[in-house]
């Protein structure tokens, strides 16, 4: 239903004529849909988004072109679609990947972190393979990341949700969420991993929740690292739960700048979370956070699958080491992470979040 005085936003992802609320994309897509709601009345795919009915309400299986009757359109990654939109329009296209007539055309660039809108507004290195070395602009806006609190949230488990894998409940469960591919591959991991002495592995359990690369096939011999596939969305919140440490390994040029759900989820849900240091997970977790490790140096876009990599001193692979250790041997260092993440402001990170200057820049913006 239209609500009087609402401004009308058009909204459409890629070539995805439907939302889907059960896989990961359709979440974050359908998360950052209600946080706009609140502001708009949102419509996908030239449809008035109800979010009471399955894929949002939409029936439309192929994508149409934008009506003219809307204040503002936002698109991402559809050239042919945002070439259409009318040229006296509010145009928003998302800040990847890079299209340079798209770019050109549109009156703001979405990105999810304001670290990335800093990265966009000069020229840096760090960019990857993401834009031309040379490019910046004065476009960027922040579509920041949201959670839905009734979907993932802190709660007490009452039994864990590892055990009816045969995953010891009383361990120290280590656990890493998503795909494993080759921006993620967790080689730094399993260096940490072989500096720990047998006593404290004997303690800890590492468990993999996705969808995981063959070649890690080869670590099926090794007893407390378990492999977990297939898992519901709504039962994410419980595995998260269930763990004592998360692990986020994306360490190529994005870890500069992108988003990341996992390590937003951690702070929702208070988990500590072993992360690599960067800008955006700073702009995150804080400068001081005490799980970060330093790499030597950001490995390129799509590095290669490898379990030998040099993009860790040996030094910082043996602190990290001692950090799970402690992580796992002392409850009063544990607790004192544990009380770091309950200090983390989280509302910004909820849907429900109700102040937004950027989305009031989008409406003084429109035409």
């Amino acid at each position: 239903m239209e609500r009087p005085n609402f401004k009308k936003l058009y909204y459409l992802l890629g070539n995805v004529s439907q939302i889907s609320a059960t896989g990961g994309d359709g979440i974050n897509e359908l998360n950052l849909i209600k946080f706009l709601n609140k502001y708009f009345d949102v419509y996908y795919n030239n449809q008035r988004i109800d979010f009471t009915q399955e894929n949002l309400g939409q029936n439309k299986t192929d994508i149409e072109a934008p009506g003219k009757h809307y204040d503002a359109y936002y698109v991402r990654n559809n050239p042919i679609i945002f070439k259409q939109i009318p040229e006296d329009k509010l145009k928003i296209y998302f800040a990847s990947p890079y299209d340079e007539e798209s770019f050109a055309r549109s009156d703001l660039i979405a990105c999810p972190t304001e670290s990335w809108k800093t990265m966009l507004e000069k020229p840096n290195e760090n960019w990857g393979i993401l834009y031309p070395d040379d490019y910046y602009t004065n476009k960027a806006i922040v579509f920041s990341q949201k959670l839905d609190p009734n979907s993932i949230y802190r709660k007490d488990v009452e039994e864990n949700a590892f055990t009816k894998y045969g995953i010891d409940p009383d361990s120290f469960k280590i656990c890493h969420f998503g795909s494993i591919r080759n921006s993620c591959f967790p080689s730094y991991f399993l260096r940490i991993y072989d500096a720990l002495s047998e006593e404290v592995r004997k303690q800890i359990s590492v468990i993999f929740v996705g969808t995981t690369s063959a070649s890690l096939n080869i670590l099926d011999d090794i007893d407390n690292f378990y492999f977990i596939q297939n898992i519901d969305f709504t039962k994410v919140n419980d595995f998260i739960n269930s763990s004592d440490l998360l692990l986020y390994n994306q360490r190529d040029f994005q870890s500069e700048y992108a988003g990341s759900n996992k390590v937003v989820e951690a702070i929702v849900c208070e988990k500590p979370i072993l992360a690599c240091r960067s800008n955006a997970r700073e702009q995150e977790l804080g400068r001081d956070y005490p799980l970060f490790y330093n790499l030597r140096y950001k490995p390129p876009d799509d590095p290669k699958n490898t379990f030998q990599d040099s993009w860790i001193d040996d030094s910082e692979v043996i602190r990290c080491a001692q950090l799970i250790k402690m992580m796992a041997t002392s409850s009063s260092f544990y607790e004192e992470v544990i009380n770091y993440m309950k200090r983390i402001d989280k509302a910004r990170f909820y849907n429900t979040f109700n102040e937004d200057g950027y989305i009031d820049e989008v409406i003084r913006r429109i035409p």
